[in-house]
């Protein structure tokens, strides 16, 4: 009787280890579609904020030169 509860001890480990390799097999494919999802929205952002830059730059330098049209030579030029 003692070896069968014991046999059936391991069986139920065995279960539990296979049980807890899938699930685990699982969240971590999740976790990594996810980190891939991620990744590819940051990249889209990058890209969108480079581009944003690039037109504030330029949006800057017409407002210097409206300025200069607007005030003549007084206009000091400041870095933006």
């Amino acid at each position: 009787m003692k070896q069968k509860m014991i046999e059936g001890m391991h069986e139920a480990a065995e279960e539990f280890r296979k049980l807890t390799s899938r699930t685990m097999a699982d969240t971590t494919k999740r976790a990594i579609s996810e980190n891939v999802a991620i990744e590819e929205q940051l990249a889209k952002m990058n890209e969108k904020t480079a581009e944003v830059h690039h037109d504030n730059k330029n949006l800057r330098r017409c407002v210097v030169a409206q300025k200069h049209q607007v005030l003549g030579s007084s206009f000091t030029n400041t870095t933006y």
